[in-house]
């Protein structure tokens, strides 16, 4: 049966066992206006952007693989990226320098509305932290609506995990250098949560208008 929601990703049900949209589908109905110059200038190098978007997100995975492992103390097996391994040596300087110490790793959690995996349950500086990982030269906004949709799932399944959480960041890792950027559980429940609860009503409505008046499912139709 084909997933309703899931292109290729993890498939999350509520505890009726149907299947919910995953945070990041949810997201999806926010524009994405920069990647259309962005496409644009590399079909101008000659590049097809969605197989360099496919190679960046094999090797995003393999990155997101290497640090899960190496975080919970298993071992790093097979082979991988050469800027997966260049990325995931920054990430180790920057772990021990930040006293860095991952609770629970790649935790896949689902309400009755949506699902998630979040990165990491950690300690970040002595303080317990949400983090999540990018491999992208930026940190943006959106990232955060990301989380806040984490933060419901967390509070709603793990509710004494939640009360000891203080942060919530993203940490982006590139070839280059680490970045991070931390905001407090407060300034998350105050704005981003209610933002992303706009955008999952605001998704189930466009997901509806499509599916029953174009035949079109806005989830796995993506391009």
């Amino acid at each position: 049966m084909a997933s309703k929601y899931s292109k290729d990703h993890t498939i999350y049900r509520d505890s009726s066992g149907d299947e919910v949209p995953s945070v990041t589908t949810v997201l999806s109905v926010l524009s994405k206006s920069n990647l259309v110059p962005w496409a644009n200038w590399m079909g101008l190098k000659g590049i097809r952007y969605r197989d360099y978007m496919m190679e960046r997100a094999r090797m995003g995975t393999d990155f997101h693989d290497m640090v899960s492992k190496f975080t919970m103390g298993k071992e790093i097996d097979g082979t991988h990226y050469q800027d997966a391994i260049d990325s995931f040596k920054l990430f180790r300087i920057w772990a021990e320098r930040c006293q860095y110490q991952v609770i629970a790793s790649e935790e896949a959690l689902s309400c009755d509305e949506f699902g998630g995996t979040i990165d990491a349950i950690s300690l970040h500086n002595g303080e317990y932290a949400v983090c999540d990982y990018k491999t992208s030269k930026g940190i943006y906004s959106s990232m955060f609506l990301q989380l806040a949709g984490y933060s419901i799932l967390i509070k709603k399944n793990l509710p004494d995990t939640y009360d000891m959480i203080k942060k919530f960041g993203i940490v982006s890792v590139t070839t280059e250098k680490v970045s991070e950027r931390f905001l407090p559980k407060e300034r998350i429940e105050e704005l981003y949560v209610p933002m992303f609860k706009d955008l999952l009503k605001a998704f189930n409505m466009w997901y509806k208008i499509n599916k029953e008046d174009w035949n079109s499912n806005i989830a796995t139709d993506r391009g």
